[in-house]
């Protein structure tokens, strides 16, 4: 029961109905703290082409460590082993931008210093002592997720349109059959809206544990970053027991059982729903992609600023229904 008071979901036949519900007009996505609504954005939202696929950061599925053969032969089974893989991945990324001349994000002479000296640190964050992801990686890792780098962040969106563009874009391909989707029998796409509240208010009280944390990176220099109004989450403890299992927490699930735990802990009244979850029928993306586009000028152009985008904005009209 305490299952459907946190999320509530919303289902859509109708485009016109599913777009104007996610609208940011809609009051539903005010904050209930007056004190909040004129700076603070309280909801966050993230596509899925596949409503039932879990929502789990890249680097924790089980399947996309292997990838890197070059470095790693197997998927980690302990936090060491992952943890040390996921240290790789960001590291190697940074000797690749500085080589090629490109800028790493809050770069200076200290933070040089620190990559050069860290190896204690590390042994230390391997040995389960410290935390893992250090703040100082949050920015590094943040541009890295934009560049399908994995990493332990979960992308989301200021921006339900965006979030919206996203889920369509890959569901019209598995439409039209130009690729396949991961799961047989995919029937909808969602967007999932988070409130943020619940993370800044309700569950970082105590410092010493990391639970479920809003993460936002400099949009400058990251032109993605700023046209998709993207920001992260993270989830889990900050220290991490080197020889224990890596424990790969879809999202949904581990804030359903942060509420239960915070309500027996504390008895404290909780601002439900905490998440939001809308769904439509697959079938509905083409219309999606047309309606985002010629109504709200969301397209790859915008989303993806560049040459690239715009080309591939002329592209993807391909995938529009013919309405």
């Amino acid at each position: 029961m305490l299952c459907k008071e946190v999320i509530k979901q919303e289902d859509f036949t109708e485009v016109s109905e599913f777009l104007k519900d996610l609208s940011r007009d809609n009051p539903k996505w005010e904050s209930c703290n007056p004190k909040l609504k004129l700076r603070h954005v309280t909801w966050i939202f993230r596509g899925q082409s596949d409503s039932e696929g879990p929502l789990i950061p890249l680097v924790l599925r089980p399947e996309i460590i292997p990838k890197y053969k070059h470095i790693f032969t197997c998927a980690p089974h302990n936090n060491h082993d992952q943890i040390r893989a996921e240290y790789w991945l960001i590291e190697e990324f940074r000797q690749l931008l500085d080589e090629q001349g490109l800028p790493i994000p809050e770069d200076s002479q200290e933070f040089r210093a620190g990559w050069r000296n860290e190896a204690r640190e590390i042994l230390d964050v391997l040995k389960g002592k410290r935390a893992w992801p250090p703040d100082k990686y949050l920015s590094l890792m943040a541009l890295a997720q934009h560049h399908r780098v994995p990493t332990r962040l979960l992308d989301w969106t200021r921006d339900p349109y965006a979030a919206a563009y996203f889920a369509a874009k890959e569901a019209a391909t598995w439409v039209v059959g130009e690729t396949i989707p991961p799961n047989e029998g995919v029937k909808n796409l969602s967007v999932w809206a988070f409130n943020t509240f619940f993370s800044d208010f309700y569950y970082n009280i105590d410092g010493t544990v990391r639970t479920v944390r809003t993460v936002t990176a400099p949009a400058y220099g990251n032109p993605n970053l700023h046209a998709q109004k993207g920001l992260f989450t993270l989830v889990g403890p900050k220290f991490f027991p080197p020889n224990e299992e890596v424990r790969r927490y879809p999202f949904v699930e581990y804030i359903v059982d942060k509420v239960k735990e915070l309500k027996n802990k504390d008895k404290q009244q909780i601002s439900l729903p905490v998440i939001m979850k809308f769904t439509i029928p697959i079938e509905k993306s083409r219309e999606i992609l047309r309606h985002l586009s010629k109504t709200f000028y969301i397209n790859a152009a915008t989303i993806y600023p560049g040459f690239d985008g715009a080309a591939e904005a002329l592209k993807e009209q391909r995938l529009w229904d013919k309405t």
